[in-house]
């Protein structure tokens, strides 16, 4: 069958919705890096670019995945005699999915609502003026509910709401302010670009099925 290359508008709602926690708060997310596609695989970068809002296709296999850029405002009190306390784990994170009036999606029983994901990055503590930075990866649509919203979600926009927690090297219990990100939903040929069936250009996106157009080789009808 042969797929067709969609492009969804991105709706300045959905940008002024995409957003991090209060900037008062020890850690909080910032937003959400592009994976950039290399030789050996992918890869994400505190100055990589951002994203303004997400895309996916609900009907492809794959789980939504985001890169959030944490921000962690406590500063280094490291010392010669002592290592530094601030350094923070994120051990994990609370997601909740919500509809675009911020109530919670009504999901079957078997899929709780919020619901807490493991994940694990470290976070150098900031300078003055200048907050430690690294980039995750939290799967924000694991695949059971990927296949729920497939079944049952009319097409249209979703919002992750985020909450990560983790612990200091001094060991004190952090978490972070809700972050939001808005996502589109689709289906079908979304995302996707059909090429010949004698091209043999690849290029596709880090994560299947979202955000970017996935260019494949398609068979003549």
């Amino acid at each position: 069958m042969r797929r067709s290359h969609v492009i969804v508008p991105m709706f300045a709602l959905l940008t002024a919705l995409a957003g991090c926690a209060a900037d008062n708060a020890s850690v909080y997310i910032e937003g959400n890096i592009v994976p950039e596609k290399q030789d050996l695989g992918c890869t994400v970068s505190p100055d990589g670019a951002q994203l303004t809002a997400g895309y996916y296709n609900v009907d492809v296999e794959w789980p939504y995945v985001i890169h959030p850029l944490y921000n962690n405002q406590l500063l280094s009190r490291a010392s010669d005699v002592r290592a530094d306390p601030n350094g923070v784990l994120i051990m994990g994170a609370e997601i909740e999915l919500q509809d675009i009036a911020g109530a919670p999606l009504a999901l079957d029983a078997s899929l709780p609502n919020p619901f807490t994901i493991p994940a694990s990055t470290f976070i150098h503590s900031g300078d003055v003026g200048q907050p430690g930075q690294n980039v995750g990866e939290i799967q924000a649509i694991p695949e059971p509910y990927r296949a729920w919203l497939s079944a049952n979600t009319q097409r249209g926009t979703i919002i992750i709401s985020v909450k990560v927690f983790g612990r200091t090297n001094g060991n004190i219990d952090i978490q972070s302010g809700a972050w939001v990100w808005p996502v589109v939903l689709c289906g079908g040929d979304c995302l996707y670009q059909c090429l010949g069936p004698d091209d043999t250009t690849e290029v596709y996106s880090c994560n299947p099925g979202q955000d970017f157009t996935s260019v494949v080789t398609c068979a003549a009808p």
